[in-house]
This record gives structure tokens, sequence and C-alpha cells, in this order.
């Protein structure tokens, strides 16, 4: 595979909010891009020539469904593979805050306005 991406099993120490916030975005990435992935921000590994073809533009939280959708169009592989989750013992997630989840919103409608409407390359 030219992208390997892991998913993880259990997220047992997400809160009702993270959780729901975690699954609209998977849905919106599935709805607007076909990324039938159970995970799109976890752990990527990636043949370093996907970032000759692919251009990433997003700054915030979405640059992975990016990649992603943007490989996928070019025609790149993707496999899924489960990892092992262990939460975080320090710090706190950043993504679910209301700034990271608007810009990470727009930045997917944006790309898929781009790719869909304006048939822009990757």
């Amino acid at each position: 595979a030219d992208i390997v991406i892991t998913f993880r099993s259990n997220r047992f120490d997400y809160s009702f909010f993270r959780l729901i916030n975690s699954l609209v975005y998977i849905a919106l990435n599935q709805i607007l891009f076909g990324l039938k992935y159970r995970d799109i921000n976890w752990v990527h590994m990636y043949n370093r020539r996907i970032f000759e073809k692919v251009k990433i533009r997003s700054t915030g939280v979405f640059i992975l469904g990016e990649i992603l959708a943007k490989a996928k169009r070019t025609g790149f592989t993707i496999k899924e593979i489960p990892s092992t989750y262990y939460p975080r013992k320090n710090g706190r997630a950043k993504g679910g805050r209301p700034k990271s989840v608007f810009t990470a919103i727009e930045e997917m409608f944006r790309l898929w306005w781009r790719m869909e409407i304006m048939k822009e390359e990757a």
C-alpha cells in the first residue's frame, strides 16, 4: 500500500462530546470524500512519492483527511490496520476545541468544493 492508516479499536477514555465529535468527523469524511475508514486522524504511514503529487492546503485537524482524500483521488492505495490505543497520560486533546472543529469543517467543505465543483487536481 502507498498509505497505511491505523484505527483505534477502543476509545474508552473519550467523553461523550469527544466521541460524538469523532463520529461526525468520520461520517463527513465518508460522505464528502468516500473515505470509508474507521479512524481518519490516528497514525498514518506514507510512501514519500505521494507528496510529489499531493499538495496540502489544510493547516488544522483536517490535514490527515485532506491527504487521504487527495491520495485516493490520485489513485494511491490505502490500507487500514488495527492499532492498540493507550489514553494520553498528560496534556489535553486540542482537536475537539470549538475553533478546531469549525476550522476542520470549513477546510473539509473548501476541499470538497475545489475537488467536486471546481474539479481541481490533487
